[in-house]
């Protein structure tokens, strides 16, 4: 017999593992977690090393902003999500829509109000200062930063998880990418845009797949 290794045995054991999906979603988060850190890591020193001081500073500072209110205007519905949609059969679809909708009427009235401010209350040398252009931009953004992270909950939800560091992987080499390309451009704000335009970018496929394949999966189950 065989000593160590990746044996016979080994394998059929990590397949009986990975056929339940409690355990497949596990191991499928805890890779998402690993693939986001290291891109993440990786997208900060490219940065640092393609933009300036005052533009990475400014760059994380917005995009901090972002994830602050988005997190805020959730309303908690990315628990609800992971929490309800396994039992939640053939009322699925309308969970997920509720959850898409609130959070995003929500998201774009705070955003509107922030950016309301950073625009009529900062002077246009302040760091925080937004031109009209870009509060407009703030605000899809931030929107779509609530939909991409409730599209996660819904995917988990729906013991679809082995599909988010797919779908992270991508959006992590998305915006790298992007990082270097809007450096060699005029465009202000690169960090900020290069961080977000992939988001929205992501959006379309990704909820493609949940209402056309899990959520009517989901609901034939629970039927």
């Amino acid at each position: 017999a065989a000593r160590g290794g990746f044996t016979p045995s080994k394998r059929a054991g990590v397949r009986r593992e990975l056929a339940q999906p409690l355990f497949r979603n596990a191991y499928a988060l805890m890779l998402n977690t690993v693939v986001n850190s290291g891109l993440g890591l990786l997208y900060w020193i490219v940065a640092a090393h393609a933009y300036s001081e005052e533009e990475v500073g400014r760059g994380n500072a917005l995009i901090s902003l972002m994830v602050l209110v988005s997190t805020l205007t959730q309303l908690n519905f990315s628990g609800a999500l992971m929490r309800f949609l396994p039992r939640s059969g053939t009322r699925s679809k309308p969970l997920v829509l509720a959850a898409y909708g609130a959070s995003s009427v929500v998201a774009v009235l705070a955003t509107a109000a922030v950016m309301a401010y950073c625009h009529f209350a900062r002077d246009p040398g302040d760091p925080l200062y937004a031109s009209a252009p870009f509060a407009v931009w703030f605000v899809v953004a931030t929107t779509a930063w609530s939909l991409f992270n409730l599209q996660d909950s819904a995917l988990t939800g729906l013991s679809a998880s082995t599909w988010i560091p797919l779908e992270n992987g991508l959006y992590g080499l998305l915006k790298l990418i992007l990082l270097v390309v809007v450096a060699r451009t005029s465009l202000v704000d690169g960090v900020f845009v290069s961080w977000t335009l992939p988001v929205v970018a992501l959006l379309i496929p990704v909820n493609l797949l949940i209402f056309r394949r899990f959520l009517p999966r989901h609901a034939a189950q629970g039927a």
